[in-house]
């Protein structure tokens, strides 16, 4: 179950959506922390950010702050669910920029063999049409 969407319309909307699970915000099914699994959690991302950009006038821009994560043992871009969506619009730039407070900088990765810290968050600019 979702709200209503609203009737006013915007030039820009910001959203910085949980990274999966890596922060747990309730137990609410409509959470996308509380998603279980990676497809659970990209069907909501790709729903939650279509109903932001409908919210939009022509040629508005909807911008998605997102970072990676890694579990067990495993990298995901959670990002790249959103690069295939045709209902967001024109994808108009990928900012990269510095992660601040990341849990990679305070882990102890032990003997790890292969490990570069996650210390970096995707901005994508996707454009609305006219």
């Amino acid at each position: 179950e979702t709200g209503p969407i609203p009737q006013r319309r915007f030039d820009m909307v910001w959203y910085h959506p949980p990274y999966w699970d890596i922060i747990r915000y309730s137990d609410d099914p409509r959470d996308l922390s509380a998603c279980k699994t990676l497809g659970e959690f990209e069907d909501k991302l790709n729903r939650s950010c279509e109903r932001l950009i409908s919210t939009l006038r022509a040629g508005g821009v909807l911008a998605i702050l997102i970072g990676d994560k890694r579990k067990c043992g495993h990298y995901f871009a959670l990002f790249k669910t959103l690069l295939t969506n045709p209902n967001l619009g024109t994808l108009c730039a990928i900012i990269i920029k510095v992660q601040h407070n990341c849990k990679s900088r305070t882990k102890d990765y032990g003997s790890s063999r292969f490990l570069i810290p996650i210390r970096h968050e995707y901005c994508l600019i996707f454009q609305k049409p006219d």
